[in-house]
């Protein structure tokens, strides 16, 4: 009865009327914040390259900061985004493999190797920015 008691005060009433006046500004901010999430996400997995594989010259722990990263931007989505479990599993690749050419193209333009392997390195931008 107190629940009952404080679901039937006027004020409750009157803000559950105005809330589904707002319902539609409320889901379009839900969406900017997830995709201004996202990219804020690309942009420091991106800054993580950078420095661990291209000044740093260590892989290994810029593929660790990348898969955290990315992890955290696929959960992101899961969250706040009420998509299909294949939907996921396709985001989070699409998600993982920009990231991914950048640092490939970035190790093999570095490498000893990198005349040989001129053109992979050359695919890997493009690739990259293709795929976000």
């Amino acid at each position: 009865p107190p629940v009952a008691a404080a679901s039937a005060l006027k004020h409750l009433k009157l803000y559950r009327q105005l809330q589904g006046n707002w319902q539609a500004y409320d889901a379009y901010a839900r969406v900017s914040m997830a995709m201004g999430a996202n990219q804020l996400l690309h942009a420091v997995s991106y800054f993580c390259v950078r420095m661990l594989a291209s000044e740093q010259r260590s892989a290994w722990p810029a593929l660790c900061c990348l898969c955290i990263l990315v992890f955290a931007a696929w959960l992101l989505a899961s969250l706040d985004l009420y998509l299909a479990p294949r939907v996921l599993a396709v985001a989070g690749t699409l998600l993982l493999l920009p990231p991914v050419f950048t640092m490939v193209g970035i190790i093999i333009a570095q490498s000893d190797h990198a005349k040989e392997n001129e053109l992979l390195s050359d695919i890997c931008a493009p690739a990259s920015f293709l795929l976000h």
